[in-house]
């Protein structure tokens, strides 16, 4: 829904603030898989970025990241609006000055390893990514002072025999040794 700032309400649907968006030119295609959704005149000033991860659409909006956090398959009005444009087949490309504004720097997920000890409580999420080959593939990670770490399947294999063991265990430890298709990694009980 819109917020209308004279009534202080929100005054329309995600569906008719996605319409709006088509209607008045505002999504840019950057690249194949970035695009770029301005915003509406007189309501917003954010141009916001939309990134395809595979078969979906993930926006930097704060609305799309609200949802990310408690929904499998989240959206916001700008995804849907990408969407809509897309059906139609009508996107306009955007300029190397727009590819810049729209620019994020690839946030790196660290290596469980990284860390002295991992309570065994944080959440775990899932990313879909794309390898060099095109290929789909699911990164398990969880966050923890605003950073991401990976846990390699190698890690929750360990761990969940040690869990057979110690159902109780609140923290451990990853030791990594090599790298690359040769990394090897120890699950240190804390």
């Amino acid at each position: 829904m819109i917020y209308d700032k004279n009534t202080q309400t929100l005054s329309h649907t995600m569906e008719q603030k996605a319409n709006k968006f088509v209607n008045l030119g505002c999504l840019f295609q950057i690249n194949p898989n970035v695009f770029i959704c301005k915003p509406i005149p007189n309501y917003n000033k954010t141009t916001y970025t939309i990134i395809r991860q595979g078969f979906r659409y993930a926006c930097n909006c704060q609305g799309f990241n609200k949802k990310a956090r408690s929904m499998s398959f989240p959206y916001c009005s700008h995804t849907i609006a990408l969407k809509i444009q897309l059906q139609r087949g009508n996107i306009k490309m955007g300029t190397i000055k727009e590819e810049a504004q729209a620019y994020i720097a690839p946030k790196l997920i660290k290596n469980i390893s990284e860390l002295e000890s991992v309570p065994t409580n944080f959440a775990v999420l899932s990313e879909d990514k794309i390898d060099r080959d095109g290929q789909p593939y699911v990164v398990k990670y969880f966050e923890a002072n605003g950073e991401k770490y990976r846990i390699p399947g190698k890690v929750l294999g360990d761990l969940k025999e040690i869990l057979k063991h110690n159902a109780n265990l609140e923290k451990f430890k990853v030791s990594k040794v090599g790298s690359g298709f040769d990394t090897k990694y120890t699950v240190i009980p804390l």
